[in-house]
């Protein structure tokens, strides 16, 4: 491995390990928000996914680098 490699996997290990980090579990209210999203915005079911658990997770904003996602409204969108 190197270096850069260790350096990357330093900072995925210090982000995941984050207090303020919330893993969300996928269960039914996620999946029936997933596919009620997916069929509204044609969206990818990972996006969708994604999208329903911050929601149902209570989430202020979704930061993502998929311009696509900004016509979602059930939260705040960010491009990054």
């Amino acid at each position: 491995m190197s270096r850069s490699d260790a350096i990357v996997l330093g900072l995925f290990d210090t982000f995941f390990s984050s207090p303020e980090l919330t893993l969300a579990t996928i269960d039914d209210p996620v999946t029936e928000e997933a596919t009620s999203i997916r069929s509204r915005y044609r969206f990818r079911t990972p996006d969708a996914i994604h999208l329903a658990s911050a929601m149902i997770a209570g989430a202020t904003a979704f930061l993502t680098g998929d311009l696509q996602l900004t016509q979602f409204t059930g939260i705040a969108v960010e491009i990054i």
